[in-house]
């Protein structure tokens, strides 16, 4: 049945699936759909914030509050995302 899950869900079949939401979701099934995969992934409910630590990285980086983007967020913090 996971196999079956997995062929559902593969990014291939979505053209409009961003790299960061193929991370994720090959995150959440144990598969590698992306480069870098998502080693870690945090929520903080007092922040409204989805911490994300990439494989091979030391720290873990936030994605968007509700009614921000990625890019607004990473333009905030003048740090580039990997997953564009």
């Amino acid at each position: 049945m996971a196999e079956n899950l997995i062929d559902k869900l593969h990014p291939a079949r979505f053209s409009e699936m961003s790299p960061l939401m193929a991370a994720i979701v090959g995150y959440v099934l144990g598969e590698s759909f992306t480069t870098p995969n998502i080693a870690e992934l945090t929520v903080s409910e007092q922040e409204n914030l989805v911490y994300i630590r990439p494989d091979g990285a030391v720290g873990f980086r936030g994605s968007a509050k509700p009614g921000r983007s990625p890019q607004q967020l990473e333009s905030a913090s003048g740090r580039g995302g990997a997953y564009r």
